[in-house]
């Protein structure tokens, strides 16, 4: 069998469902955690259900939960100065990246 010439590649994506508003103006809502707002930003600047655009600088906003909700799978669950959710949603556990980051990993991946 012959060698294929070009390399193979695969990729990897979480399966994760679109974001979705109850708000009845937001048709493109941002996903958990990407920016939604900020100085010279032209994206959607509305969130997906359960999570509101928070300033956290001039040039960028971001959807983060609203309340004391806990973090998806991949988001931010913790570190040093975080002032997010310390918690992750069911099937996911809060694994220390750095001093500074602790991310919601799913329990069927290899962290």
């Amino acid at each position: 069998m012959d060698s294929p010439t070009e390399p193979i590649v695969g990729t990897f994506a979480p399966s994760v469902a679109p974001p979705v508003s109850t708000h009845p103006d937001c048709e493109d809502p941002v996903g958990a955690f990407n920016q939604c707002g900020g100085a010279g930003y032209e994206g959607s600047a509305c969130c997906r259900t359960g999570y509101d655009c928070v300033e956290m600088a001039d040039c960028y906003s971001e959807c983060r939960p609203r309340g004391d909700r806990c973090s998806e799978n991949w988001g931010q669950c913790g570190g040093l100065h975080w002032e997010g959710p310390e918690c992750c949603w069911p099937g996911a556990r809060c694994a220390e990246r750095t001093e500074w980051y602790h991310q919601c990993i799913p329990e069927d991946t290899a962290a």
